[in-house]
This record gives C-alpha cells, sequence and structure tokens, in this order.
C-alpha cells in the first residue's frame, strides 16, 4: 500500500529541492523515483557504479528532506 504524497511536496518544490543539487544526483532521483527504474539500471543507464548511483539518490533525499522541513520553499 502506498501513501500519499507529502502535502507540502509540490511539483515546483520538488523542482526547486532538485535544482539545489548537482544535475547527476537529480537524474538519478528522476530515474529511479519517477522512472522506476532499479540501481541496477541507473547503473548502466548513467554508467555509474552502483556505490555512485547509492551516494547520488542519498544526496537527491537528503535536499528533498530539507526543502520539505523548511516552509520558506
Amino acid at each position: 500500500m502506498s501513501q500519499p504524497p507529502h502535502p507540502a511536496l509540490t511539483p515546483g518544490r520538488l523542482e526547486q529541492a532538485l535544482g539545489s543539487i548537482d544535475p547527476t544526483s537529480a537524474r538519478v532521483f528522476r530515474l529511479h523515483a519517477v522512472e522506476g527504474h532499479d540501481y541496477g539500471a541507473i547503473s548502466r543507464i548513467t554508467g555509474l557504479s552502483m556505490q555512485e548511483v547509492e551516494r547520488h539518490l542519498a544526496k537527491a533525499l537528503a535536499a528533498l528532506a530539507r526543502a520539505l522541513e523548511d516552509p520558506s520553499s
């Protein structure tokens, strides 16, 4: 059962948060969260190692968490 999106996570805030990080991290997030690729597929698509995929995804998720914590974003 999936949870509804966080009410503060609007498309604009998502793009703003992703815009605050490097393009590779944003791309990895989109490939995983939006397009549904697993880490192995992302590694093949981007040429990044699995560890790099994990690091970039963690960076993107941290940026989203900060955006959700800051009501002024």
